[in-house]
């Protein structure tokens, strides 16, 4: 997983060209986003992806209504996550806001 000068996951919207464990997808070192948010299409190990094989986030703040190995996910099934919210903890060494939303960088 890439991670930011500040700690961050790092995010694309760039197609996938290899995939890691639990088939997340990545390019240049940064896991693949769907443009927009995307809508869940599949999941695979309880993780959303949407139809172009990119994963699902939502940065819009949206309530977070459940978790999956410890990340939380939206009503819409999507993961919650958040590109300005500071770090506070980690989960499996996953930096995650205080308000439990993954500390993503903003996708390039």
């Amino acid at each position: 997983m890439g991670f930011s000068g500040s700690g961050r996951i790092g995010t694309t919207t760039a197609a996938p060209t290899g995939n890691a464990p639990n088939a997340i997808p990545y390019n240049a070192g940064n896991i693949c986003v769907a443009p927009g948010g995307g809508t869940p299409r599949s999941w695979v190990a309880g993780l959303p992806y949407a139809v172009n094989g990119r994963m699902v986030i939502d940065t819009t703040g949206a309530a977070i209504t459940g978790y999956i190995g410890g990340l939380a996910l939206t009503a819409a099934g999507a993961l919650a996550a958040d590109t300005t919210g500071a770090i506070d903890h980690y989960v499996r060494g996953i930096p995650i806001t205080a308000q439990g939303r993954l500390a993503i960088g903003v996708p390039v």
